[in-house]
């Protein structure tokens, strides 16, 4: 009988044509937020913001209750959760994130009118948060556990993936020196929510290596100067300054690598 109930939900929810809504890849269901508050009640949530660094409260749904009544206990078994925004912005998080760690998939900020936020990452830019915005139970935990990239906002799409399946064309040729192996860790820590290789990966920026590589047309130097401080190169970027993590000047040096050796290995 449950599953009865959710199916009619599931299946009535595209006639709301105005409310915010979640597409689920794998089969093509898509889930009305009043789907989602009949399946699971949603709760109110506080979180240390990491764009704007500090405290909020959002209504929210939890993510584990969500996919645990839409698909069982089968999405555990996946390696990955894929999540897409509206602008191009593609964020891969392990499942085993998820079972380690509380998360929401809010849809406004309690007793808030506006959904909003100002993301200092990238020059203060006024981001709306809708239809979804993923949040993590962070309060009291260390920041390294949550960067932002595991906060995707403007949430329309949901799929469950396997990393080499999804994204076959990021990956260096196994022959590749430890610098280029070291520097694909880092393009998938830091560059791949928004960037792209080869037409895999997010939307929201350039490619990096197709049709010409990065490396190609920018000077290391200057390249490194634009991934230490975009806005150093121009008051304008929107992209993010690389995150001051440990050994951060090598991993700059890595990544460089990594993107100099797919400057051989671009799509035919």
């Amino acid at each position: 009988m449950k599953k009865i109930i959710i199916l009619s939900l599931l299946l009535l929810a595209p006639q709301a044509q105005s409310e915010a809504e979640l597409s689920f890849k794998d089969n093509g269901m898509i889930v009305t937020l009043s789907a989602m508050k009949a399946i699971v009640p949603p709760t109110n949530v506080t979180v240390l913001e990491p764009h704007e660094q500090k405290l909020m409260q959002f209504s929210a749904i939890s993510v584990n209750a969500l996919f645990d009544h839409l698909f069982g206990k089968s999405w555990q078994k996946n390696e990955q959760v894929l999540f897409t925004a509206n602008d191009g912005y593609q964020s891969s998080i392990p499942v085993k994130t998820f079972l380690e760690h509380n998360s929401f998939l809010a849809y406004k900020k309690t007793n808030r009118t506006n959904f909003q936020i100002i993301n200092y990452l990238q020059n203060k830019e006024q981001a709306q948060l809708g239809p979804f915005y993923l949040i993590w139970d962070n309060i009291n935990k260390s920041k390294d556990l949550f960067p932002a990239s595991l906060w995707p906002y403007q949430i329309i799409a949901i799929e469950f993936v396997t990393f080499a399946e999804k994204f076959p064309k990021v990956s260096p040729p196994a022959s590749s020196d430890a610098p280029t192996k070291r520097g694909f860790v880092v393009f998938k820590n830091f560059c791949m929510n928004c960037h792209s290789i080869n037409g895999n990966g997010g939307k929201k920026m350039i490619d990096l290596n197709y049709p010409i590589n990065v490396t190609e047309y920018m000077k290391e130097e200057q390249l490194k100067k634009l991934i230490r401080n975009p806005i150093s190169v121009s008051p304008y970027r929107r992209m993010p300054a690389f995150p001051n993590v440990e050994n951060r000047e090598q991993q700059i040096d890595d990544l460089i690598a990594y993107l100099k050796t797919m400057a051989a290995h671009k799509l035919k």
